[in-house]
């Protein structure tokens, strides 16, 4: 389980300390932080010299995963806990913008069951003390969103060639997926949800993604009362089913979208 605890560093100026103590304790499973100088934690602005290791590590890890789809499935990875920090911290209450300074990933593992196999997750620690954050002004969710996933999304595309359309749709999914788990812990889900395709759809926007959205899915509770829960309709394939291990997720747009409907609504009652 990670630890739960956020702990404002003293230099911490009171609304972003407040925002991190709110965040706390309405996502008490989000592995959120104040830096303390974790000697593997890597800014985003340095994502370029740590991303040919990770993915040669995933290599490693799993073999018979190509480079691409590492490259591709280590954006979504590190795009979800990111997106889901900066919107989480912007409901909160933090009033400025975040850079890509100030948010650094430390990348962990975990046992995948008990397979003797580790997986991989992302842990986001802030360093409020760096400088770069940018004003306040407009939607300072969005310009956290554009200013930390720009560089990410750079950083993912020179390890190979691989198109920035296809990194946008899966970033677009990931930053949708974390406005709903937000708006969720914070009771503000139907607003969180117009945030996101409001966010998406900015023209020329680095996140843009207009083909992401979100979809309910509707059944029967064992009662016989009607249920109804929203899930991403996402842009983009990952790719992870193309490895022997895995299948296609439930979600993934290259299901049909009554497959994904019939599955979908196991978790909607």
């Amino acid at each position: 389980m990670p630890d739960p605890d956020v702990h404002p560093s003293p230099t911490t100026d009171p609304a972003l300390a407040a925002a991190l103590a709110r965040v706390a304790a309405t996502l008490p499973d989000l592995d959120l932080a104040v830096s303390t100088g974790e000697p593997d934690a890597v800014p985003v602005s340095g994502l370029p010299s740590a991303l040919p290791r990770w993915i040669d590590e995933d290599l490693a890890l799993w073999p018979g995963l190509d480079r691409r789809t590492a490259a591709v499935l280590l954006a979504g990875q590190a795009a979800y806990p990111i997106g889901l920090t900066l919107v989480a911290l912007h409901l909160a209450g933090a009033p400025h913008p975040f850079g890509p300074d100030e948010v650094t990933l430390l990348r962990l593992r975990f046992p995948l069951g008990d397979s003797g196999r580790t997986g991989t997750r992302f842990a986001v620690r802030i360093r409020p003390d760096v400088g770069g954050r940018g004003a306040d002004t407009g939607d300072p969710a969005l310009r956290s969103l554009e200013r930390v996933l720009d560089p990410l999304m750079d950083a993912v595309a020179a390890t190979g060639p691989l198109r920035r359309g296809n990194l946008q749709r899966i970033v677009g999914d990931a930053v949708a997926i974390a406005h709903l788990a937000a708006g969720r812990a914070f009771r503000a889900e139907a607003a969180a949800r117009d945030d996101a395709l409001r966010r998406l759809r900015v023209h020329r926007s680095p996140i843009a993604s207009p083909r992401t959205g979100f979809v309910a899915v509707r059944a029967e509770r064992p009662d016989g009362e009607p249920a109804e829960q929203w899930f991403v309709d996402r842009a983009a394939c990952c790719r992870l089913h193309e490895h022997p291990a895995f299948e296609a997720c439930d979600t993934c747009p290259r299901r049909s979208a009554d497959d994904r409907t019939a599955r979908l609504k196991r978790f909607s009652t």
